[in-house]
């Protein structure tokens, strides 16, 4: 089941670096390099998400905290692309 999860996570990453090409006009080596920050980001904020969460507040406080704060991040990383 793991390596579904994978395969779809990469899935997205190519759909990504298609959308960076295509509709943003990014070249395809800054698409793909915005990509691997993104899914690089992605790896950290889990580790540090998890850390804060075993340490310092329970687990429903620190899914409210991310929750909110991915969908504050899917709001405005549009408006960034976009603008």
């Amino acid at each position: 089941m793991n390596a579904f999860e994978n395969i779809a996570f990469l899935a997205c990453a190519v759909n990504l670096v298609s959308y960076f090409t295509g509709v943003t006009h990014m070249d395809i080596s800054e698409a793909a390099n915005t990509v691997t920050n993104y899914m690089g980001t992605a790896f950290l904020l889990t580790l540090f998400g998890g850390f804060i969460s075993d340490s310092y507040v329970n687990r429903f406080k620190s899914c409210v905290i991310f929750s909110f704060l991915e969908l504050v991040v899917s709001i405005v990383i549009p408006l960034f692309i976009l603008y």
